[in-house]
């Protein structure tokens, strides 16, 4: 419904926007649970919680689904899952992958090496990756605009560009400040690609078979979060700090390199072209 409630051409926007909603969703719940527990104790909490879900519920029920004209439900789930692996999807979906093995350098090893690399301490460290989060989430809603201009084939590149030059540039960083700075660099490149994988993913399904094709794009998400932790922590232990940077800015870079081989077929060639045209509407 985000991605379609917009109008025609405007995937990225939706997507940035529904990814902001749900960071906001998580820095807020996961700000107030632990005080809540604290301050009323796990009883209160457990209310509160089923309270917030049963209204969110509530507003699910109330949505104006019938102006979002959603398609009408198809059976055959197998057949679904094989018409979904397009030429487009598959590089969509191993492109989310490398850019989910990239993301866990700042979301699960910058509290390590800020402290032993940069000389930060621990609550610096849970600053700069707030910071980083909530810079990703908006700069996806924002530069979903971005994408719905010139297309996910187009900009999936440069987000890329933004998460390599991140990464090297933490390699390269001599004080603090300069890590803080990179980190935020390659947190616009996540937020980016955030905004556009997906639509670039979704440009050659057909809409019956749409949901299906989020479902399984989002199961690509997992891998790359699922693995690179493991690839990160592994060149950490062997060896040494320095060279998760580089890894990562291989990842990073592999990225770019093969999104730069996308080429749209006529399907694709004319959704965006109508993206590009409607930005100004």
């Amino acid at each position: 419904m985000a991605l379609t409630a917009l109008g025609p051409g405007t995937s990225g926007r939706g997507t940035g926007i529904y990814g902001l909603s749900s960071g906001l969703g998580l820095v807020v719940g996961t700000t107030l649970g632990p005080l809540i527990y604290e301050g009323f104790g796990f009883s209160t909490l457990t209310v509160v919680v089923i309270t917030v879900y049963v209204g969110s519920v509530a507003i699910t029920v109330v949505l104006p689904w019938r102006r979002v004209h959603l398609p009408a439900q198809v059976p055959g789930f197998t057949r679904h899952l094989r018409s979904v692996f397009n030429r487009t999807f598959a590089l969509a979906a191993t492109l989310v992958v490398l850019a989910y093995l990239a993301k866990p350098l700042v979301w699960n090893f910058l509290q390590y090496y800020s402290v032993a690399r940069f000389h930060g301490t621990p609550s610096e460290a849970g600053y700069v990756i707030g910071a980083a989060q909530g810079t990703s989430y908006l700069v996806g809603a924002l530069l979903g605009i971005l994408v719905d201009r010139f297309g996910p084939g187009r900009s999936v590149p440069f987000g890329f560009v933004l998460v390599t030059l991140g990464a090297i540039g933490t390699l390269i960083s001599s004080t603090y400040a300069e890590m803080v700075g990179a980190t935020l660099v390659f947190a616009i490149g996540l937020g980016w690609l955030s905004a556009s994988l997906l639509p670039l993913a979704l440009g050659e399904v057909a809409r019956p078979l749409q949901g299906t094709a989020i479902g399984v794009f989002g199961s690509f998400e997992d891998l790359g979060l699922l693995m690179g932790p493991l690839l990160i922590s592994v060149v950490y232990a062997t060896y040494g700090v320095t060279s998760i940077f580089l890894v990562v800015g291989a990842v990073a870079l592999s990225g770019l390199v093969l999104s730069l081989s996308y080429r749209p077929s006529r399907s694709d060639a004319r959704l965006e072209s109508s993206s590009s045209g409607g930005w100004g509407d």
